[in-house]
């Protein structure tokens, strides 16, 4: 923040000065791109729609899914979800096969082949 004087002070009302406008100006742009933003990401979210299959290691499936579905189900209620749970081999089989979408596997010899991301997990 500056330490400009953003208005100045009188009897009847607080004038902005020069740089205040200008700060006003931008603050309303702001709160405009935000609401344009809110608006355009509903609209993104209700035009998103289809079908994720999604791998995930056994031990780990009823552990941390029904949490991650059901947050992704409030943000994303027209996708289906197709779950299936594995050993690490069957998920890296299905990703290279095309099976799944995504799978959450550990990352043991996962190669070059495979795009990972990694995750915090907390139950």
């Amino acid at each position: 923040m500056t330490n400009s004087c953003l208005s100045a002070t009188t009897h009847r009302a607080f004038p902005l000065t020069s740089s205040g406008r200008r700060i006003y100006e931008k603050a309303k742009d702001l709160l405009r791109l935000s609401w344009e933003f809110e608006q355009n990401s509903r609209a993104d979210k209700e035009l998103v729609s289809g079908m994720i299959s999604v791998g995930c290691f056994e031990s780990v499936a009823p552990l941390y899914m029904p949490k991650l579905v059901a947050g992704f189900k409030k943000l994303y209620p027209e996708i289906t979800l197709h779950l299936y749970d594995g050993e690490q081999h069957e998920l890296m089989h299905g990703l290279h096969r095309g099976r799944f979408d995504l799978a959450l596997v550990y990352d043991l010899e996962l190669g070059h082949s495979i795009n990972k991301e990694k995750t915090e997990c907390a139950s």
